[in-house]
């Protein structure tokens, strides 16, 4: 699997050729990732602030989210931003 970023802005990069963006929000110094998902476009905050650490950790979170999904998770709890065991709580 190609991991290359292609950057298209200081604040909005796109890396899993293509698959995964990461973007900053206006008055938000931290990272947000993000995937389209059969018409839904799921997202969560990094809460990092340096580019490469946020890359890794929403790569991350993106192959987690995949599982989910794969596993019948509905698309409600794939966005939360808890795991599924903890949205049950």
């Amino acid at each position: 699997m190609n991991t290359k970023s292609s950057e298209t802005s200081l604040d909005k990069i796109t890396v899993l050729d293509g698959k995964l963006h990461l973007y900053k929000r206006p008055r938000s110094n931290f990272w947000q990732c993000g995937f389209h998902h059969y018409g839904n476009y799921l997202r969560s905050s990094t809460k990092l602030t340096d580019l490469s650490a946020a890359t890794e950790k929403a790569k991350q979170w993106y192959y987690e989210k995949q599982v989910e999904i794969r596993m019948g998770a509905p698309a409600a709890l794939a966005t939360s931003p808890l795991s599924i065991t903890q949205s049950w709580r």
